[in-house]
């Protein structure tokens, strides 16, 4: 073979190497990567449609916009019955994908990526301000073993199986927080002839936190104290340099408005 023929055929062979090198990381690549389907609906909840109205303005008064989802390779350690006992992130791992939210498409929305073939991840919502994530393992299909994980119920674990992985994520509205219960506190004060006593200090303490409330009454003796919190117990006291009081004090524990705590004027001093 002279030197200009073997210089042509070693061109080829190397040409031809790199081409089949890229074609076997193409294949590689298709065969050890798996799409991730992430789905995020606002108006549908378990057993029932449209909780919105198919618009998550209406009514809501809330537009989500975007919701973030984090993702991220994890090591999972299993009982003997497969359930999960621990789940640990793997470092450097994590990664966040975005999901648009539409309105017009029953203020729904979806995101694709590809992730390692046989390998477990957990995929975990970051909600908007007034909803709380409900994710479904059980309507999630493609991978195995999807489950919420302990302690992360914001997130949906799984091991990216062949195919599409399905991750479905509803929605619940965050519950306000309960209005703490309060109560009234009222009564007059009044001489035993029934004559009203104007401008005397009373005075209301919370025993269990010390806290002090005043005021005096009004010109028909009467006086109240609102929005105590209920369950807790209350000394009432009067005080004045001008009468005297067969009782001046009244432990209470306040349950609901107490409208006849009154107070008797005795002998002026």
């Amino acid at each position: 073979m002279n030197p200009k023929t073997f210089s042509k055929f070693f061109v080829n062979t190397f040409l031809f190497g790199i081409v089949l090198l890229c074609l076997v990381g193409i294949a590689s690549t298709n065969v050890n990567a798996q799409q991730l389907t992430i789905n995020k609906n606002f108006c549908e909840s378990i057993g029932q449609q449209n909780t919105c109205n198919g618009n998550l303005t209406f009514g809501d008064g809330i537009t989500a916009g975007t919701v973030n989802f984090t993702i991220t390779e994890v090591t999972v350690v299993r009982n003997a019955d497969g359930g999960v006992e621990t789940v640990t992130p793997v470092a450097g791992t994590s990664q966040t994908v975005m999901v648009k939210i539409e309105d017009n498409n029953n203020s729904s929305g979806t995101s694709r990526i590809d992730l390692k073939a046989d390998t477990d991840f957990i995929v975990c919502e970051v909600p908007p301000d007034g909803f709380t994530p409900t994710p479904r393992p059980d309507s999630s299909t493609g991978g195995s073993n999807q489950s919420t994980p302990p302690r992360m119920p914001n997130c949906i674990l799984f091991n990216s199986g062949k195919g599409n992985n399905n991750v479905n994520f509803l929605n619940t509205k965050t519950a306000a927080p309960p209005t703490a219960a309060t109560a009234t506190v009222s009564g007059r004060l009044r001489d035993i002839n029934g004559k009203p006593a104007a401008r005397v200090a009373v005075t209301i303490a919370n025993v269990e936190t010390g806290e002090v409330l005043s005021t005096r009454t009004d010109l028909f003796g009467r006086y109240s104290f609102t929005e105590l919190p209920t369950g807790e117990d209350y000394l009432l006291r009067v005080f004045s340099r001008r009468h005297a009081f067969g009782v001046n004090e009244i432990l209470i524990n306040l349950l609901e408005d107490l409208t006849n705590a009154n107070f008797t004027i005795g002998s002026g001093k």
